[in-house]
């Protein structure tokens, strides 16, 4: 009786070892199939792809828009100064050519990166507005910048006045003469709120305005 079930499951382990051995190469090949799709896979997991710009010209004071890509999912973004490869996670905002690059983590625990992308960040013209149009003589002019951007703020100023200011008797017979006011552009400074000179943030164009003086009482 036992050698009978003995007998009967030798049988049966003979015909499953046959039919293995039948379908070696089948068997074989699937395992090896399975076995690439997996670690490809794998490694295709998280691959940083691209990034994605709706633009690629941007303004002093505007967002820099940029989306990274990966497999199956986001990826975070480096920049850099475009020639300097330094790459950093800190969006960029000042004047400047910048390169940008998707970067993420596959299944195998690697950074990858995707090709990167440049853009540009412009400067702006910069808007000044004379507060003190009718100003009392020897009193300083007040000026404005309305467009500053980024907690920007004007450190230096300098202007000049037209040669009538200076005569020996600007007013004549009337209590108040009218001249103008020119800004010395050369000489502005606009600092950020990091205490950095962004001057070049911006375009300066040589400004005169009309002003009316009256005498002092």
């Amino acid at each position: 009786m036992r050698y009978q079930k003995y007998k009967t499951r030798m049988t049966k382990i003979s015909k499953v070892l046959n039919a293995l051995y039948r379908f070696r190469i089948p068997i074989i090949a699937t395992i090896v199939v399975s076995t690439a799709a997996a670690l490809t896979f794998t490694g295709l997991n998280g691959t940083a792809q691209s990034v994605v710009m709706s633009q690629k010209e941007f303004q002093y004071g505007d967002d820099v828009e940029a989306f990274g890509k990966s497999t199956f999912g986001d990826a975070n973004l480096e920049y850099s100064l475009s020639g300097k490869n330094e790459w950093s996670s800190e969006v960029p905002y000042r004047v400047g050519t910048y390169d940008v690059r998707a970067v993420s983590t596959n299944g195998f625990g690697q950074k990858t990166y995707s090709s990167s992308v440049s853009f540009d960040i412009s400067p702006i013209p910069l808007e000044i507005e004379l507060v003190t149009k009718i100003n009392t003589y020897g009193n300083d002019l007040v000026f404005d910048f309305p467009n500053l951007v980024n907690g920007d703020r004007v450190d230096e100023v300098s202007y000049d006045y037209a040669q009538n200011y200076y005569t020996d008797n600007p007013f004549g017979e009337s209590d108040t003469f009218k001249t103008s006011a020119i800004l010395d552009t050369s000489t502005f400074k606009i600092i950020d709120s990091e205490n950095v000179d962004v001057t070049y943030c911006y375009v300066i164009q040589e400004n005169t305005f009309d002003i009316e003086i009256k005498k002092r009482r």
